[in-house]
């Protein structure tokens, strides 16, 4: 029992492998169609993993025909266009078919099933800005779904993280859908 305490004593001596630590900062703000920038202010923030297509196909979302070719990134156009038909329909009079209907919804069941497996998560603050603090470095996903006042914006973009600080600007030009 003695060389058990002993090999015990000489292996918590070694050293143990440590994992970098990274950061990830968020400046968030849209610009409108008035050309003044708006933070994105108080909205949650998610962070994946893997890609969201994968997540979705393993949540036993059904993908459309016209996306299948495409794979997990099918998820993604599928996304995009459930998100366009959602603001045409909030931003005029006009009555969404029961199709369309379905579609929003199956839009926002994807976003909630991707925030559910979010391996971090965060809030902006009144300033658009947030922060992700003691990630490993690797390939990432930002995830986000913000409601406007006759819209909305969502962000599904993948972000890669390094070593250290590392920066990121959320704006109309990475966002997947903005109406």
């Amino acid at each position: 029992m003695n060389n058990l305490l002993i090999i015990a004593l000489l292996l918590s001596l070694l050293p143990q492998e440590t994992k970098p630590i990274a950061s990830l900062s968020i400046e968030a703000d849209l610009v409108l169609q008035s050309g003044e920038v708006v933070p994105v202010a108080r909205q949650k923030l998610y962070l994946l993993d893997r890609h969201p297509g994968k997540i979705l196909r393993e949540a036993g979302i059904p993908l459309g025909k016209e996306h299948e070719k495409d794979g997990d990134d099918g998820y993604l156009k599928q996304l995009q266009k459930s998100y366009y038909a959602m603001t045409i329909y909030s931003s005029v009079s006009i009555a969404p078919t029961d199709a369309e209907r379905e579609r929003v919804a199956s839009a926002i069941k994807q976003m909630d099933a991707l925030f559910s497996k979010a391996v971090k998560e965060t809030t902006t603050d009144f300033g658009g800005k947030a922060s992700f603090n003691d990630l490993v470095p690797g390939n990432y996903w930002l995830v986000a779904r913000v409601p406007r006042q006759r819209g909305i914006a969502v962000w599904i973009t993948p972000v890669e993280i390094k070593s250290g600080s590392n920066q990121f600007v959320m704006d109309n030009s990475n966002a997947l859908a903005i109406r």
